[in-house]
């Protein structure tokens, strides 16, 4: 399969992504879409695949959807 960030780089609607760790044995993806149907878009496509691929990183799996309330961006 493909590797999960050539995937999500052609996803138009996935704003950002992240692969994070937070102990030896624990890490965590967090994206963020532009819409509620790219994040179904995400899910349903070909992500779960890739993630299947690198199943040592992202088992047990536990998606989770979640609203973001506030955030800010680094001014360019």
């Amino acid at each position: 399969g493909l590797e999960p960030l050539k995937i999500v780089d052609k996803e138009k609607g996935t704003k950002t992504w992240y692969f994070v760790r937070l102990d030896d044995d624990t890490f965590y993806v967090f994206d963020t879409f532009k819409s509620e149907e790219d994040r179904n878009k995400h899910i349903e496509g070909d992500i779960p695949n890739a993630v299947a691929a690198k199943a040592q990183l992202f088992f047990p799996l536990e998606v989770k959807k979640v609203d973001v309330i506030l955030s800010a961006e680094p001014k360019k």
